[in-house]
Order: C-alpha cells, then structure tokens, then sequence
C-alpha cells in the first residue's frame, strides 16, 4: 500500500541531529547511529524533509520532502565527530549558502558539511522513527513542542523539558567534557526543587530520573 503524503508542516517532523542522539543509545556509537539512519532513510521506512534557513536559493522551496535516493545515493549522514555532519557522494555538491567572503575557492566533492552550516534543517518523521527505532518517550506523539506532559496522581505536571536541559548541561558539562554527578539521586533532587523554584511546578520524581538519565546518557555521548 502506498504511503500517503505528509505534511510539511506537521508538528512529527523530528530534527535528524535529535533523532540520531537516540539511535545512538541503541548503538553506542555515533557512526554506527549515523549510518544506521542513513540505510533508514535510504530505503524508505523512514522519511526525511529539509526547509531552508536563510532562502539563499529562491528557486528551492522552504520545506520539501526528500526522496530515498537523495540518502541512497546522493549523501549520507556521518557521525564521526562531535557534531553530526552530511557527507556528498560524487557528483552532488550540496548548494551551500553563498560565501561571506567572494575570494573563497569553488568547494570540492567529497565534503563533510556540519549540518548546521548547510543552509538546511533536516527532519525525520516521527511516527517512522517511533516504528523502526522504538523510541519511547523522547518520540511520543504529543500536541507540545517544548513542553511533555507527565501523568501523576493528582493535577498533571508539566516539564519544561529545554529549559531542563539546558541546566543539565549547565551542572553535567565543563569545559568541553562530560563531568559525571556524585550522586544522581541528589542531583535530581536538587532538579526537582529548581524547577519548582523557577516554574511553581514540581514534576514526578520518576519521570524526572528518567529525563535526567537520558539527558547523561546523551552527554556521554557527545564527548565521545
């Protein structure tokens, strides 16, 4: 049965930088993880779409799905560094914004590009990824972007999931390296009462330890 066509503009588009942090859990490697999506994406269980930042190419559109064969056999993701990156194949150059400076020379083949420097924002398809992958809860479908909703007895608490991990990061990350907690149990005690300090809300010890182990695991590999 043929796939239906999706939404450009539907809140299951998932970043692929963030899709691959969690293919990487499955992994425990960054290549492996990168090449993994890739093959995903290159035989169509999972599907992909791009929008462009900045409209350097007016005769591109915005937002647009993307065939297998532009993973099959035009470019591939490549996790070799900390940053994931997309790699052309022969003959694809990837239409980069133009150069600031005029004088640069003509890019060559071959190029490992860091996607956030490619003009372009990749996606993947939620409910793809969910299937093939079994993503849990960093994947579910839900109807907010930024915040999750957590079940708990009573009222229902709300996470502010960025700005939680932007603290993790702030308490877990120095200096370019991962610094591991002396105790997670204290850590998330003292995340639980910062976020009810900043938020007037206190999420669910359970779901939080379970926020803040994926948030580590995703940090320590990173710094591989």
């Amino acid at each position: 049965m043929r796939k239906r066509r999706l939404p450009l503009d539907s809140p299951n588009w998932t970043p692929l930088t963030e899709v691959h942090h969690f293919v990487c859990e499955q992994t425990g490697d960054r290549r492996l993880a990168a090449q993994d999506l890739t093959d995903a994406m290159a035989n169509g269980r999972v599907r992909s779409m791009r929008r462009q930042v900045d409209r350097f190419h007016d005769n591109e559109p915005e937002r647009e799905l993307l065939p297998s064969s532009f993973w099959a056999t035009e470019y591939r993701l490549d996790g070799s560094t900390a940053e994931l990156q997309l790699y052309e194949r022969r003959g694809h150059p990837l239409p980069l914004p133009p150069p600031r400076n005029p004088l640069e020379p003509a890019p060559l083949n071959f190029r490992l590009i860091q996607l956030t420097l490619s003009g372009y924002v990749f996606y993947a398809w939620r409910p793809d990824c969910k299937k093939v992958f079994g993503f849990r809860v960093a994947l579910q479908d839900t109807k907010e972007s930024v915040h999750e909703k957590l079940e708990k007895p009573g009222r229902p608490q709300t996470i502010r999931r960025q700005e939680l991990r932007e603290e993790i990061v702030r308490r877990c990350w120095q200096k370019g390296r991962f610094i591991a907690p002396e105790s997670h149990t204290i850590l998330i005690t003292e995340l639980r009462a910062w976020h009810k300090k900043a938020f007037k809300n206190e999420p669910n010890y359970d779901d939080l330890r379970k926020f803040v182990g994926d948030a580590i695991a995703i940090l320590k590999l990173v710094e591989r």
